[in-house]
């Protein structure tokens, strides 16, 4: 297997948490244990990150039958000592409770990557719920008719929070992705705010979608302005403006069924990444997609995919690209090169 984890500058606990998918998919690869341990030498941070990566593990011990400290592996875990699993304890074994069994480190430590997982995601899924008026879950659609009249279609996976006054109407996307028809009122314009982005209309329907690369707006009928990369820019009916997270600004004309085609079960792509694909297809998964390698996560990605089926799309895309994809749990999907 051809592995590879993002060694500059960057998040040491997303680095941790690729590097023990890695090394559940193939813990006894030495050359992948060196290259690990190098990493792991290279920052104190990466030490630290590691380290709070297998603390999280224990979270797996209120859910199973063995102690997470058994598969602590000899060279990975550092402060093994620590870690190393304790002896029986003579209470259980008086009371005949069978000896703690030793699993095999794969699914153990897959089981550890899922609990990292929930622990990475939990908080800021949980300040979104706070700050939102409105949400959805994995795979649901939600059609939503504001105090004015307009309305809103909310894609899987949503999030937004409704600020209404006597001059202004307000939308923030927190998350996801939104259909919008807007009532008119020149006296009160409407505004979806998505990151540093700011899509103003007087009325129209358009669609405005949130990904890890972006944010980006389409037009299907009438015209809005959007103030964003340090620029603000009409758009028209069959017009989209896509602005990434470092403030550049393309401009493309789009089909009218292709805006928001989300609402009749297909995604579009038009040279986005397949870090960005994935994120729409696990909006309509209860599991969480890893893409267990940088260079992947960056390949662009062009086509009609299927999301009735969210999964058949997925491995579509990986056909795509050549990539192998692992379902450790049925909450957890790694995608990694072949």
């Amino acid at each position: 297997m051809t592995a590879s984890v993002h060694d500059g500058p960057g998040d040491a606990s997303e680095q941790a948490l690729e590097w023990f998918v890695l090394l559940q998919d193939d813990p006894q690869d030495a050359a992948l244990r060196r290259r690990f341990e190098g990493w792991l030498a290279a920052s104190p941070a990466h030490g630290d990150a590691w380290a709070r990566t297998v603390r999280t593990s224990s979270l797996a011990e209120s859910l199973l039958p063995f102690d997470a400290r058994d598969w602590a592996v000899d060279g990975v875990v550092p402060d093994r000592d620590r870690l190393r699993a304790t002896p029986p304890d003579p209470q259980r074994a008086a009371l005949g409770y069978p000896r703690r069994r030793r699993i095999p480190v794969w699914w153990a430590a897959g089981t550890a990557a899922l609990a990292c997982i929930a622990l990475f995601l939990a908080a800021p899924s949980l300040l979104v719920r706070l700050q939102a008026d409105y949400t959805t879950g994995s795979a649901e659609l939600r059609d939503l008719v504001l105090e004015d009249g307009s309305r809103v279609a909310l894609a899987p996976g949503s999030a937004v929070a409704v600020s209404y006054a006597p001059a202004t109407r307000t939308v923030t996307l927190l998350t996801g992705g939104a259909f919008f028809e807007v009532k008119p009122d020149a006296a009160r314009p409407f505004s979806v705010a998505a990151r540093d982005v700011r899509t103003t209309v007087v009325g129209t329907a358009f669609d405005v979608r949130l990904d890890p690369d972006a944010v980006e707006v389409a037009v299907n009928e009438g015209k809005v302005r959007v103030d964003g990369g340090g620029s603000a820019e009409s758009l028209t009916a069959g017009e989209a403006l896509r602005v990434s997270a470092a403030g550049v600004v393309v401009r493309r004309p789009v089909a009218a069924d292709g805006v928001a085609a989300w609402r009749q079960g297909s995604l579009i792509l038009e040279d986005r990444s397949f870090a960005a694909a994935a994120a729409e297809v696990e909006r309509y998964l209860p599991a969480r997609i890893v893409i267990a390698d940088k260079p992947l996560s960056r390949r662009p990605l062009t086509g009609v995919f299927d999301l009735r089926d969210p999964e058949k799309g997925l491995d579509a895309m990986a056909a795509v690209l050549d990539a192998r994809i692992r379902h450790v749990t049925p909450w957890l999907i790694v995608v990694s090169p072949r």
